[in-house]
């Protein structure tokens, strides 16, 4: 009725979950503060992916330079146990920096992040590159727990797909 106003009654899902069960249950980390190289050309992404890690328990160090984060794996290769990079980068793409991470430490996970060129583009650019798994931007967190446990596990995948 007009002038009467209106009334909305909203539900919302409880979780009582504490961070650890909730980074469990979303596929978890594989240890505690194990580091993670993330790269991407926004700044933003990069946080976002940041938060994303460190709420599943990594340790994230990003950089919007794919050329300074190879500088950073060249200056101490041990210290990270994955890559998260995006494919389209202003200096080195993705899949170069990948190539680049592997003749360093051949056996090191690299999972990219991809929304550009749709999924059969991004997959043909990570198989040139020996990546086997892709995550589609925007990153979601269950996802992106997924992938990261799966490729630290090294569980073998046919060929590149999305998680």
């Amino acid at each position: 009725m007009p002038g009467g106003g209106a009334q909305f009654s909203l539900f919302f899902p409880c979780n009582d979950l504490v961070p650890e069960a909730a980074a469990a249950q979303d596929g978890g980390a594989f240890g505690p503060s194990q580091t993670v190289l993330v790269v991407d050309d926004k700044s933003s992404l990069v946080r976002l992916a940041e938060e994303m890690l460190a709420g599943l328990g990594y340790e994230p160090v990003g950089f919007c330079s794919s050329e300074q984060a190879l500088a950073a794996f060249k200056a101490d290769p041990n210290r990270f146990i994955l890559l998260l990079t995006d494919e389209v980068t202003p200096q080195l793409t993705g899949t170069t920096l990948a190539s680049a991470v592997r003749a360093i430490r051949p056996q090191r996970p690299v999972v990219m992040a991809s929304g550009y060129g749709g999924p059969q583009v991004a997959a043909g650019r990570a198989a040139s590159a020996d990546i086997c798994l892709l995550v589609a931007k925007p990153l979601v967190r269950a996802e992106l727990a997924r992938a990261m446990q799966q490729r630290l596990r090294q569980e073998p995948a046919q060929g590149s797909t999305y998680a």
